[in-house]
């Protein structure tokens, strides 16, 4: 923790910074860190995003607070080279399958309405692809990807075989509060706790892509750099799939 600290934190306006801006050295025990949506974010949360070597931390005009933010594909490729274990730097990104689900197998079914009062009955969903997210509003990692799911659903948005779910934990008023300043494009069902519970689900957030069978053709849990082109990757590799008869 001594470490943490006394850590100094380079901050630039981009990768492309000049030798002045990107030396630019503020301490971080005096800023106070927030995740995309504004909120603020644990140190356990943040250093492991910084980690992994594609998250920067964008400096306030201020200089009072720091925003986590993903790495373009540009900066990522002129990033410098980082020192260690290539091992270590790739498990920070890797996607985990989750241990919640089991890819191949079929899950139980669901029959919940979401927050504009739409039944999704998983049995009445075979031949679609099912994206599913399990969530809770106090969990940092799960508000953080938001933005970038939000995206995912407008690349599908003229795709009605591609269905995005979201079960959260919390109640409607909550929920209704939140999305007023983080909007969440999937379908949000709320309490949430006893769908996650069927599923047996402890950690979050957790994420289950169905094929068009009704099969679990991809799942994992926690923060990963990579876990959304994962989740889009499965989506396209379950549209390209039909239903075995």
């Amino acid at each position: 923790m001594k470490t943490l600290f006394t850590l100094l934190v380079i901050m630039g306006l981009s990768m492309a910074a000049t030798k002045a801006q990107a030396q630019e050295r503020v301490n971080i025990q005096d800023l106070v860190i927030k995740d995309s949506t504004g909120a603020v974010c644990p140190p356990q949360v943040w250093m492991k995003l910084m980690n992994s070597g594609q998250y920067w931390l964008k400096l306030s005009a201020d200089k009072k607070t720091a925003t986590v933010t993903r790495l373009t594909d540009e900066q990522m490729a002129a990033r410098p080279k980082t020192t260690g274990s290539t091992q270590a730097r790739e498990g920070t990104s890797a996607i985990r399958e989750s241990p919640f689900f089991t890819t191949g197998a079929k899950i139980a079914s669901f029959n919940e309405k979401d927050m504009k009062g739409e039944r999704f009955n998983l049995k009445e969903m075979v031949g679609k692809v099912v994206v599913l997210n399990f969530w809770f509003i106090n969990c940092p990692p799960c508000r953080m990807e938001i933005p970038e799911l939000n995206q995912l659903v407008e690349t599908y948005k003229s795709n009605q075989d591609v269905v995005f779910i979201a079960i959260a934990l919390d109640p409607v008023n909550e929920l209704e509060d939140f999305l007023k300043t983080t909007p969440f494009n999937y379908h949000i069902i709320p309490n949430g706790r006893y769908t996650a519970g069927k599923y047996g689900i402890g950690s979050y957030p957790t994420h289950v892509v169905l094929n068009k069978e009704g099969k679990v053709a991809f799942h994992t849990t926690g923060l990963s750099s990579a876990t959304v082109g994962g989740v889009k990757s499965a989506i396209e590799t379950a549209l390209k799939s039909g239903i075995t008869q």
